[in-house]
């Protein structure tokens, strides 16, 4: 069994009219797919009438254009199967001719070139939208393109309608569609007419005489930079601004001789092809430059200089307060100066006179304007600042630094100048003195060596001048001699010496010495005086004392009271201080807490004689002992006796009867007599302590505690 096709509804066929016609060329092929609808095995056709469709006859060819008789237009389909033509099924659709967009044609659009001639405007393409849209009642879109296949494929249009040709003419294509998107390709053309060939005008320019800026141009020396080339049919007019240029009104009358009413001003140049009407507008600039700016002097003022020379850089300073871009030079005459011929050098004028009639000539360098002005020159004379001798002073504390008074050297540097019409300052250096800045009082603390910069200045000129001298602070000699002086009696006589080292300087001791140093064998009040050269003195009062090595012994201390204190016992004539091992000096004689064995005590006699050194030994005795073998003070012993060979020790009762006897080698007490204990008391006992050669006896007592 064969399958019957399915026709399933069909879109209508719309497309756009070939010409204005209701007429258009129909492919009916393309429906196919449309139809079928997926179905396969299966043929369409395509009939004018429902009748050739059922009957099979009459087919229209679906694969040629069909024109259409009528818009619209109803056309039937036939679908058959492929193996049986009886099994089929017919349909039908509509197809519309749309209409063509209704529209006015552009037209060419011609237009002047600028002045480059170069054949580029730029197009406002709305100016064209606004054309082809005139009358026109249906909305239209209309796009622009450069070439007719992007029009036709609607591809690449100009987005920019501001645009620019790229050649000269061009052809732009105007697609022009409907709201049943027909459309209908327009084109123009862009076409650039030359305007006449100019050139930019370089601006005038002529120097001015009085500072006013308004001078006389002839306009038409411009036509020889903007014709460069013979020309035709050419008209040239000048405006004063471009309004006037585009009316063609206010033509300037005689531009041979036109005064320009401001400066810097702009006028106008219009060049006309009377044949095209084309035109090109030129800005013509008019510039009046003005000379160089001089100031109002008659007279430039200097001082005179060492060599009779004033450098014309510095007249010029007076004469302008800026020289950018101006070339500045000097004359003897007027002439001259005018005509830039002789100029002085320019290193500077050697003046023989004190005024002299010079003049100058002031030039900017890129114009060439110039103005040229007489002035004199005057040169005032310098006062003389005379040269004083040093100011020396003797040091007062030995820092090299002293109040000098420096207006002591006024009267030397004016030298019969008469002061009131002169001016002395002094200064720390030569900058300040040359500039007249930071004047320093004439009461001035100075040091040795210092330089010091004076200035003399006329009050009525400025003129001056300067001079130096140095503040000399001479050393005060220097005696190193003590307030106190100490003859060691082991070491007369005493060789005291106020020697300063330099050999000029003259000594005087209170004795009737007249050397360098003295010897002394008396205590006593003395006094020295040491002179310089340069008379500066120092004077010294000491006093002479006696002292001496110490002589001393140890009492050696037994202290139960731990810890143990040693004390010095000396004889001399001295102060002394003392040290034990190697601590700070003190000038206490007792040494506490010191610990046991042996020690250096050292005696220093303050006043410089020479210093004692012995050796002690330090014991200690127990205050108690407790003999009941509980390993903990069951002996009694002097402690550290087994350092002293030599050394005994004998043990009493309270009523002196004798109990025990030790050596330093024995342990120790352990508190029993005749093997029998005995009680807790208080015992005593007679040490006889050897150290060396050396003995001494100490005695005291203990307790034993059961």
């Amino acid at each position: 069994m064969n399958t019957v096709p399915v026709v399933s509804a069909i879109s209508n066929y719309q497309i756009c009219e070939l010409e204005d016609d209701q007429q258009a060329e129909f492919l009916f092929n393309t429906k196919d797919n449309e139809i079928l609808n997926g179905q396969s095995a299966m043929t369409v056709s395509y009939y004018e009438s429902q009748s050739d469709a059922l009957n099979r006859i009459n087919a229209i060819n679906k694969n040629a254009s069909y024109i259409n008789n009528s818009s619209p237009q109803t056309i039937f389909v036939r679908i058959e199967n492929d193996t049986d033509a009886d099994c089929f099924a017919t349909g039908e659709f509509t197809i519309v001719v749309d209409p063509l967009p209704v529209f006015n044609p552009p037209l060419d659009w011609f237009i002047c070139d600028d002045a480059s001639n170069d054949g580029i405007h730029t197009f406002d393409l709305n100016e064209k939208i606004t054309e082809i849209n005139e009358g026109v009642s249906e909305s239209l879109n209309i796009t622009f393109y450069t070439s007719l296949n992007n029009a036709n494929a609607g591809a690449n249009a100009i987005d920019d309608l501001e645009y620019t040709n790229i050649e000269n003419p061009q052809q732009i294509y105007a697609r022009v569609e409907n709201g049943s998107s027909c459309y209908t390709i327009a084109e123009f053309g862009l076409n650039v007419i030359q305007a006449p060939e100019t050139n930019n005008s370089l601006p005038l320019e002529v120097c001015d005489e009085d500072y006013d800026g308004i001078s006389t141009f002839d306009l038409t020396i411009s036509e020889f930079d903007v014709l460069n080339i013979r020309q035709d049919n050419i008209v040239v007019t000048y405006y004063e601004n471009e309004d006037d240029l585009e009316a063609q009104v206010n033509t300037i009358a005689n531009p041979e001789a036109y005064n320009n009413t401001s400066n810097p001003q702009t006028v106008f140049i219009r060049v006309t092809n009377t044949i095209s009407n084309c035109y090109v507008n030129i800005p013509l600039d008019l510039i009046v430059n003005l000379p160089p700016p001089l100031n109002e002097v008659d007279e430039v003022i200097f001082c005179e200089t060492d060599d009779s020379r004033i450098l014309f850089e510095d007249i010029t300073i007076q004469l302008m307060d800026d020289t950018t871009g101006i070339r500045v030079s000097y004359f003897e005459n007027q002439t001259d100066a005018i005509t830039d011929q002789n100029a002085l050098t320019t290193e500077g004028y050697v003046y023989a006179n004190p005024v002299t009639t010079l003049f100058v000539r002031a030039e900017y360098i890129e114009t060439g304007c110039f103005i040229t002005k007489p002035f004199d020159l005057v040169i005032n004379p310098n006062p003389i600042a005379n040269t004083p001798q040093n100011l020396e002073l003797c040091d007062d504390d030995d820092d090299e630094i002293m109040d000098f008074d420096l207006s002591l050297q006024t009267n030397t540097i004016l030298n019969g100048q008469n002061p009131s019409m002169f001016t002395v300052t002094y200064h720390e250096d030569q900058e300040s003195a040359d500039l007249g800045d930071n004047a320093i009082d004439t009461n001035y603390l100075a040091f040795d060596e210092q330089i010091i910069y004076v200035r003399i200045e006329n009050n009525a000129t400025g003129c001056y001048d300067t001079t130096q001298f140095m503040t000399i602070v001479h050393p005060l000699p220097i005696i190193d001699i003590d307030d106190v002086v100490v003859i060691c009696l082991d070491a007369l006589p005493l060789t005291l010496s106020a020697d300063t080292g330099n050999a000029n300087d003259i000594y005087t001791w209170s004795t009737g010495a007249s050397t360098p140093e003295i010897e002394i064998d008396n205590v006593g009040t003395y006094s020295v005086t040491v002179t310089s050269q340069f008379g500066c003195q120092t004077s010294k009062d000491f006093e002479v004392i006696q002292s001496e090595p110490a002589s001393f012994e140890v009492v050696e201390i037994v202290d139960f009271s731990d810890p143990n204190n040693v004390t010095i016992t000396v004889s001399g004539i001295g102060n002394y201080a003392y040290i034990l091992d190697d601590g700070e000096p003190q000038t206490s004689n007792v040494f506490e807490y010191v610990s046991l064995g042996y020690h250096t005590v050292t005696v220093i006699d303050l006043n410089g004689c020479t210093e004692v050194i012995k050796e002690i030994v330090v014991v200690d005795v127990p205050k108690f002992f407790t003999p009941n073998n509980d390993g903990y003070f069951d002996t009694w012993h002097i402690t550290g006796v087994e350092t002293l060979p030599g050394t005994t020790v004998t043990i009493f009762d309270r009523y002196g009867k004798q109990l025990h006897y030790l050596t330093h080698t024995s342990l120790g007490w352990n508190g029993l007599y005749n093997g029998k204990e005995m009680p807790s008391s208080d015992y005593w006992f007679v040490a006889n302590v050897r150290k060396d050669n050396i003995s001494f006896e100490i005695k005291g007592h203990f307790t034993l505690k059961r």
